[in-house]
């Protein structure tokens, strides 16, 4: 009889879960593939691009706002909670909501991917239109506007949106090994003036873009041709001139005040879990 370990049984197999045939959708729908993908995007109306885009806009001020009031109180309540599992879920919940305000504000100026509904990507949109259309001074000064918005104004980017790319790409959707010794601490704070900065800028550009369609005969109806359904009926939409001047403030003060509600609601029972 041996004193020594008992020797491992290789015969012992483990059987990996079997993969499934084809990648679909609960409702059985397969995914689009690139040129599938391409030809769906270019059978939209560019004026509805526009108008996803604008709305993305309002999108990412919403997160940032309902971020910066909702995160602090999060936490809060999570310290007053200490470590039990509803700590654990209130910490998630912070990382969560602070991860889409940097990935919603990083939409804005994304240029990955055909199908984004960024500025830059509207912008490629616009530019097309125009190269469609007959040749004149004024479109060539348009498509001198829309290169300098691209180059100047994203792919030249301020500091404020090299941060809140920095922060999307080593932590908020793409998980990094080097965030332990990075000197930003990506995961652990968010600077939320400089996500207001970057929105801020984007807004900027926006308000140039919707100027230009609308002074532009060869764009000034996307706006409308954008909410046609058909030939009898336009749905109702966002105005791109108002709501591009006025997303941060309408979207923001909504925002805040969804948080506090939602705050106040959720908190006196989130102190009856206190230690």
């Amino acid at each position: 009889m041996s004193d020594g370990p008992a020797p491992h049984d290789m015969t012992e197999t483990h059987e990996a879960p079997e993969a499934a045939t084809t990648l679909t959708t609960p409702g059985g729908v397969e995914p689009l593939d690139d040129e599938q993908l391409k030809a769906r995007l270019d059978a939209l109306p560019p004026g509805v691009r526009i108008e996803n885009a604008i709305a993305q806009l309002g999108h990412a001020a919403y997160s940032v706002s309902f971020a910066k009031v909702a995160a602090p109180r999060l936490r809060h309540a999570s310290d007053r909670v200490g470590h039990n599992p509803v700590g654990a879920g209130l910490d998630h919940l912070v990382v969560s909501v602070l991860q889409k305000a940097v990935v919603d504000t990083a939409s804005l100026f994304d240029q990955t991917g055909a199908g984004s509904n960024s500025l830059y990507r509207a912008l490629d949109v616009v530019r097309r239109q125009l190269k469609d259309s007959p040749p004149s001074p004024e479109r060539d000064a348009a498509v001198d506007l829309v290169n300098e918005i691209q180059h100047v104004g994203i792919q030249n980017k301020t500091p404020e949106l090299k941060y809140v790319r920095h922060m999307r790409n080593k932590w908020a959707a793409h998980s990094s090994m080097d965030i332990s010794v990075d000197p930003w601490e990506p995961g652990k704070s968010v600077d939320f003036g400089m996500l207001e900065l970057a929105i801020r800028q984007m807004q900027h550009h926006f308000i140039e873009l919707v100027i230009l369609i609308q002074q532009v005969p060869a764009l000034e109806s996307m706006e409308q041709e954008g909410r046609r359904i058909d030939e009898k009926t336009v749905r109702m939409g966002i105005d791109w001139d108002g709501f591009g001047r006025q997303a941060l403030a309408i979207m923001g003060d909504h925002a805040e005040n969804s948080a506090r509600l939602l705050l106040d609601r959720i908190e006196p029972e989130l102190m009856r879990s206190e230690p």
